[in-house]
């Protein structure tokens, strides 16, 4: 609610054998900020929500903590909280997601923003990379997390926790991710030998970047 993005993000891939081979593992791009696990389906079984307990959730504990959740049996399950200290959960209703969810009401939103924007430029300018494949989407996801972490979007951030009715008092004017990542000052990209135009701007250090300088290069913060 204080507009901070925490780290780790939870990835939950899908795989036909639902698991990941050693050999895969040891060639899977490694990024601090995100966990990675699978499943067959894409979604969460009760054991990949306890581990993501363990990887996520309980890093993050403070010392007094209260997790809204959404109403999927395998998040909601008592067991998977037992014996935690200062927790607290509450479950969102069903149905009810896109009105209370802060994440449904405006957050995804934009996260998803800078997802597309790479992907459409990746078909507009023909690049010869395959976005779907295991790497590239944890790397991406990685930067993508990285710059919604940026103090930038901290009152963006506490917006959408307002407009689903937690705070009461408008956190006030706020530049989402298109102003603030995709609202360009020049025509090129900041890396002097770079004569491509600029794709994104970091939300951390203003820096203008083509898709090799942001994606390939992986320019992380």
């Amino acid at each position: 609610m204080d507009g901070t993005v925490l780290n780790p993000l939870y990835i939950c891939l899908k795989e036909v054998s639902g698991r990941i081979s050693e050999n895969s593992k040891k060639n899977l791009f490694k990024a601090k900020n995100i966990v990675v696990t699978c499943s067959k389906s894409g979604k969460l079984t009760s054991s990949l929500v306890t581990y993501w307990r363990d990887q996520c959730l309980i890093p993050n504990l403070r010392s007094r903590t209260l997790l809204l959740l959404d109403s999927l049996p395998h998040q909601v399950n008592p067991q998977v909280y037992e014996g935690l200290k200062h927790f607290e959960y509450t479950v969102i209703p069903p149905k009810t997601t896109s009105i209370i969810q802060p994440l449904d009401v405006y957050y995804n939103r934009q996260h998803k923003k800078i997802v597309r924007r790479i992907y459409d430029h990746v078909r507009l300018d023909e690049i010869d990379i395959n976005l779907s494949e295991r790497n590239n989407l944890i790397k991406l996801q990685s930067l993508v997390h990285s710059q919604m972490c940026s103090k930038a979007f901290q009152s963006m951030i506490k917006f959408a926790w307002y407009e689903s009715g937690f705070l009461k008092h408008d956190p006030g004017p706020f530049q989402n991710v298109k102003e603030i990542c995709f609202t360009f000052q020049t025509d090129k990209c900041h890396e002097k030998s770079c004569i491509n135009g600029p794709m994104i701007r970091c939300s951390w250090c203003q820096q203008e970047l083509c898709f090799t300088h942001f994606f390939l290069v992986y320019h992380y913060h």
